[in-house]
């Protein structure tokens, strides 16, 4: 069933797909439809007051989230929360968003310029920035006040609850510019970032990360550059070489294992220059 309206978002809802469209050309509201029973089902809409979505996000709650608001559709209630973003990099992307309980986290990147993960209050919209400065340098190098390079949240890539502690999201981040480099964070409650998982290339060089999806073992699965990486929640990890896809539909899939379907398109590209890393999308445990 096609829509009358383009999708201006598109979320996952634990195992449904929700879209985000205008009501009308002159987009008066919005409109979040599900898709129940083989069509789109609107099941909730906000009037647009002047403002631009920047995102929606999905899990406990839809959540649309607009340059002066959040709005939250949760089991038939509507709610609306002023909000400000936190300073941003002006050309850094959202890459990936993750609705807590208690929180919106939105990740950015903007390539060699750095990142962001920004995180929401929802009880008072109040937004601040995750972010820890590091020191990186190479012996002998200068520190630049503000470098991204000096962050420990920066090229986020992908966003998770862990499923070992509610109170706890990973972050993947990575970047390939010249070397390249990444890790996966864990963020607990009001704690500082800490590393939960990284691993090497060659040389001084680390594995950028580009996705997160949980595995059905109570573990999590990493879409690294160099391969697929099952990590269990003691920080262990299996690397899995990246398999065969194949073509379908414009773009290429995988079924490497019961948990996952590994998607490619060219939506990679944008923070990734291999273009190989793939989109990692749960299957239902009952297929």
């Amino acid at each position: 069933m096609t829509l009358d309206q383009p999708v201006l978002e598109l979320v996952r809802d634990h195992t449904a797909p929700v879209a985000i469209t205008c009501d009308s050309k002159t987009c008066e509201n919005w409109l979040v439809r599900r898709w129940t029973n083989h069509s789109w089902v609107v099941e909730g809409k906000a009037t647009v007051s002047g403002e631009t979505l920047l995102t929606a996000t999905g899990g406990d709650y839809i959540a649309l989230i607009t340059n002066r608001r959040i709005v939250v559709f949760k089991k038939g209630i509507i709610k609306a929360i002023p909000y400000q973003p936190s300073r941003q990099e002006s050309n850094a992307r959202i890459t990936s968003t993750l609705a807590t309980p208690s929180h919106i986290w939105i990740g950015r990147n903007a390539g060699e310029w750095g990142g962001s993960l920004e995180r929401i209050d929802l009880a008072t919209g109040k937004s601040r920035n995750i972010e820890k400065p590091i020191d990186r340098r190479p012996p002998g190098t200068m520190k630049v006040a503000g470098d991204a390079a000096y962050r420990l949240i920066t090229n986020v890539n992908g966003l998770l609850a862990a499923p070992w502690n509610p109170d706890c999201i990973l972050v993947a981040q990575g970047l390939v510019h010249f070397d390249a480099s990444g890790e996966i964070m864990q963020v607990c409650g009001s704690e500082e970032p800490k590393l939960f998982y990284h691993a090497t290339l060659s040389g001084h060089q680390e594995v950028p990360f580009y996705g997160l999806a949980k595995s059905r073992d109570g573990g999590v699965w990493a879409a690294g550059i160099n391969g697929l990486y099952e990590i269990t929640a003691n920080g262990r990890a299996r690397r899995t070489p990246m398999p065969r896809f194949v073509p379908t539909g414009g773009a290429a899939i995988s079924f490497m294992t019961p948990d996952l379907a590994l998607v490619l398109t060219d939506i990679q590209r944008q923070t990734s220059m291999s273009g190989r890393d793939p989109m990692l999308v749960p299957l239902d445990a009952s297929k």
